[in-house]
């Protein structure tokens, strides 16, 4: 029986001679149509962000920034509500300069000279915020019995922290119990000098009014009064200082000019060693020059001395070919042989003429050879001479320059003699002038501080700066907030929005589909007024959705039918020459929803009128035929083992849809789907039906949608939105192109879609268009 023959056993006889028609052609179908690259998608430009990018992901996690500012808005204000209001002292003090009069005798004019004003005032500052003005403050107050310096609560935290001692005297005692109430002081006190100004402000805060002022007051008379009383104990240390000062120095001068005069008589030298120093030194320098020509004369001669050892040919040698001995016995060695070379040429060696010239040559060889030896053993006397000769000037060298040395060690320690005395005698005078001077200056001592004015009683507070501060917390908190959104946006690396699949697939989005409502009354608008529409009749068996599965034929006016019904049209529109007819739906994981869009395009392709066909290709875990309702007893499965018709496998759902389900699961499908026969299987549904829809199973988990992938017209990817991941996804698409698949676009499902999105206004206006006609069909209605 032909293929023809099995497809007539088919109960939609218009289907099957369709499909009879296209065998002969199906197999010569180049899947790699023209108009269809090898991957569809967008181009993106470099990676550019824009105001808006960040704008859009602070509008997808609006909560954050509310909650955060909410949040710190409403602790700042509770807490500045509750804080006291605090009130703070101002007084102002005046620092002079600090003189000192003096009287200079030669002029016989007073003079008033005083210290730099620079680091006199600075100086002064850090006396005034030192703990020992804090400490004498305390004490005058008696702030440690004072109820109202320290806030309720805090006085037995000041207790806790006394630090006890044991030994000491009353007042370390008593600095170490007050310690606490000092550091309490010193961390309000605020003391600062006024720009170009001799006036110092003390101000002190605190929420009793009278207490800031008595403060700022009391520190204020305290600094006076020290200074006063420190300046004049420095008066009287100076002068007894300086008394006790002149007496060591004048003994240290008296010390120093009997140690010059016993050195000198000791040692006998009678000046600083100027005279002794030409006649020394010259004889040093004549040494060293006769010292360094006898270093060069033994270098030279041993150089020689080494050259007549190591050379090869010693005749050679310089100083041997200058000899007059060796060059006349050369000359006459020359001429012996010359003629015995003649007579070897007329006579044998047993001749005796020549016997007798051999004779002489050879005495002359000895003679030549003792005549080396004497000018080698002259060489080596001359550079051991040489070499004596330069050890005797080294060592009277060496002794001369003991004696130079000693010479100039003996003068110099005469001259710091000398200078050690004129030391003694400059620090005696200028002691003697300073003493002068403290007791000219010692009659006119007076306070260089004096108060300017006292603290007005504070009316106003200062603080706590309530509107400030809530405001600034909510600027601060707005910021806070955005950047959390930023982060939070950051470490999440899955696809939440169509703009995710733009940046980071660079392919077309075919559709969004939002969220399904699972209950309430926006599930029962989607499904329809009153009880639920049933997605088709077959014979009398109705079949409704299964869960999970949101079909379109629930109610023309919902926003889940208008995504499948764009979906639709952008996959008819996705190709220039003509719409793919085989399209794969697949996915990166497992509960993305693929079946569920892969049942909804092919239901809203069937609603065009176009016979469409489902096939379902995940034979690992099949579910077309749950949510159609048709028995998977035998299906896709059976064809591709040969064991079934194909016209018999296939099963009608709805108008113009039918279902092709995968029967028994096989052992192998991957073998399965990737052989000849499941390309002819495809060839030949296309010939049959205008379009043909394949489900099959995650690219991650199998190679099934791969080895599909690349038999169909086009491929499209299902993406859950805040499901998958940036990287799956992309590894996904990546994994398709290179197999050869034609990725159509994405569909971004179960996305949750917000008010400044451009598709929440697309359903929005979609929702009110059908809104509008089903309420003047209603109207019109009424009329009739």
């Amino acid at each position: 029986m032909t293929e023809a023959d099995k497809l007539n056993t088919s109960p939609n006889n218009g289907t099957d001679n369709k499909m009879m028609e296209s065998i002969g052609a199906a197999n010569s179908l180049d899947l790699r149509r023209d108009g269809y690259g090898r991957a569809y998608g967008v181009q993106q430009n470099d990676a550019q962000v824009h105001l808006r990018d960040y704008w859009r992901i602070v509008r997808r996690r609006l909560w954050v920034p509310i909650s955060v500012v909410l949040l710190t808005v409403t602790l700042v204000t509770i807490y500045m509500l509750r804080s006291p209001s605090i009130f703070e002292g101002q007084t102002t003090v005046q620092i002079d300069r600090e003189d000192t009069a003096s009287l200079d005798v030669n002029s016989k004019e007073l003079k008033i000279l005083g210290p730099e004003d620079t680091q006199y005032i600075n100086t002064q500052l850090k006396n005034i915020q030192s703990p020992t003005t804090a400490y004498k403050v305390t004490k005058v107050l008696d702030l440690e019995h004072n109820q109202k310096f320290v806030p309720k609560g805090g006085r037995e935290a000041l207790k806790n922290d006394v630090i006890v001692t044991s030994g000491g005297d009353e007042q370390q005692a008593e600095r170490n119990r007050l310690e606490p109430y000092v550091e309490a002081l010193l961390e309000k006190v605020e003391i600062t000098r006024l720009r170009d100004t001799r006036l110092i402000q003390i101000k002190y805060r605190h929420t009793d009014r009278e207490l800031a002022k008595k403060i700022t007051d009391t520190w204020a008379e305290v600094f006076r009064d020290e200074n006063l009383t420190t300046r004049k104990q420095g008066n009287r240390d100076t002068a007894s200082f300086l008394e006790d000062q002149i007496s060591k120095a004048k003994l240290e001068l008296i010390g120093s000019e009997e140690k010059l005069m016993n050195y000198r008589r000791n040692k006998q030298v009678i000046d600083f060693g100027e005279s002794e120093k030409n006649t020394v030194i010259n004889r040093l320098d004549q040494l060293n020059s006769e010292l360094l020509r006898a270093e060069n004369d033994r270098k030279t001669l041993q150089a020689f001395y080494d050259l007549s050892r190591t050379i090869p040919d010693i005749s050679t040698l310089p100083e041997i070919q200058k000899d007059p001995q060796v060059q006349e016995l050369s000359k006459k060695l020359t001429d012996l042989k010359e003629q015995k070379a003649k007579l070897d040429v007329e006579y044998t060696p047993e001749w005796p003429a020549v016997k007798q010239v051999a004779q002489q040559i050879e005495e002359l060889e000895s003679q030549k050879r003792a005549a080396y030896k004497r000018i080698q053993t002259a060489l080596e006397n001359q550079y051991r001479a040489a070499e004596e000769r330069e050890k005797f000037l080294r060592k009277a060298f060496d002794e001369q320059r003991g004696e130079t040395v000693d010479q100039q060690s003996l003068a110099v320690n005469a001259r710091m003699l000398q200078q050690a005395v004129d030391t003694n005698r400059d620090l005696y005078n200028k002691l003697l002038t300073s003493q002068k001077d403290v007791t000219v200056s010692s009659a006119g001592i007076k306070s260089s501080i004096r108060i300017t004015d006292y603290s007005a009683l504070p009316r106003i507070p200062v603080g706590p700066k309530r509107l400030q501060n809530i405001l600034l917390s909510l600027l601060l908190s707005l910021v806070g907030g955005v950047g959390l959104a930023l982060f939070i946006d950051y470490i999440n690396n899955k696809i939440e929005s169509v703009e995710d699949i733009d940046r980071y697939l660079s392919i077309p989005v075919l559709g969004v589909i939002p969220v399904f409502p699972l209950e309430g009354k926006e599930r029962n608008r989607v499904m329809g007024s009153g009880s639920q529409k049933q997605l088709g009749v077959i014979g009398t068996t109705a079949m409704k959705p299964s869960t999970g599965t949101a079909l379109v034929e629930v109610d023309n006016s919902s926003s889940i039918a208008e995504s499948y019904r764009q979906l639709r049209t952008a996959v008819l529109l996705s190709s220039a020459s003509h719409a793919p007819r085989t399209i794969l739906v697949t996915s990166s994981q497992p509960a993305e929803g693929k079946t569920t869009t892969s049942t909804n395009l092919a239901i809203s392709l069937s609603q065009t009128g176009a016979s469409v066909l489902i096939v379902d290709c995940d034979l690992r875990r099949p579910r077309l035929h749950k949510v159609f309702g048709v028995k998977n007893s035998r299906g896709l499965s059976n064809y591709l083992s040969g064991t079934g018709e194909l016209a018999s496998l296939v099963q009608p759902a709805l108008p113009n849809l039918f279902v092709l389900p995968v029967g028994p699961l096989p052992p192998n499908p991957a073998e399965l789907l990737g052989s000849s026969r499941m390309k002819q299987t495809i060839d030949l549904l296309q010939g049959s039906f205008d379009y043909v829809v394949l489900d099959s199973p995650p690219v991650a988990s199998f190679a099934d949608s791969l080895i599909l992938s690349a038999m169909v017209e086009g491929v499209i990817l299902v993406v859950k939105a805040g499901y998958t991941s940036r990287e799956v996804a992309n590894r996904t698409k990546t994994h398709l192109q290179t197999v050869g698949a034609k990725v159509l676009g994405s569909v971004i499902n179960h996305i949750k879609l917000q008010p400044h999105d451009y598709y929440y206004y697309s359903t929005y206006y979609s929702r009110y268009y059908y809104r509008d006609e089903s309420s003047e069909s209603s109207e019109e209605k009424i009329k009739d």
